[in-house]
C-alpha cells in the first residue's frame, strides 16, 4: 500500500481546520479565517510529528493525546 505524504499532511490539515471551525461555533467564539488555519497548521504538524515519530510507552502516547487536544481548545 501506498501512502503519499503530501495527500496525508493536506488532509490533516483540512480536517484539523473542520474540528477548530466546530469547536469554536460551539462555543461560540468567532476566530479570524487565518487564524483558525494558522492553528490547524501547527496542530497537523504537531499530529503528523507524533504519528511518525511515536513509540510504545503508553504514558507518552497519553501525554501526547492530551497537548494535542489542549492545544485545540486553547488556541481558538
Amino acid at each position: 500500500m501506498t501512502i503519499y505524504i503530501d495527500v496525508v499532511i493536506l488532509e490533516n490539515l483540512i480536517m484539523n481546520y473542520i474540528i477548530m471551525y466546530a469547536t469554536a461555533i460551539i462555543l461560540k467564539k468567532k476566530p479570524s479565517i487565518l487564524r483558525l488555519f494558522i492553528s490547524s497548521l501547527i496542530r497537523s504538524n504537531l499530529c503528523n510529528n507524533f504519528i511518525y515519530f511515536s513509540n510504545s510507552n503508553i504514558f507518552i502516547n497519553n501525554f501526547k493525546n492530551i497537548i494535542i487536544s489542549h492545544y485545540g481548545l486553547y488556541s481558538i
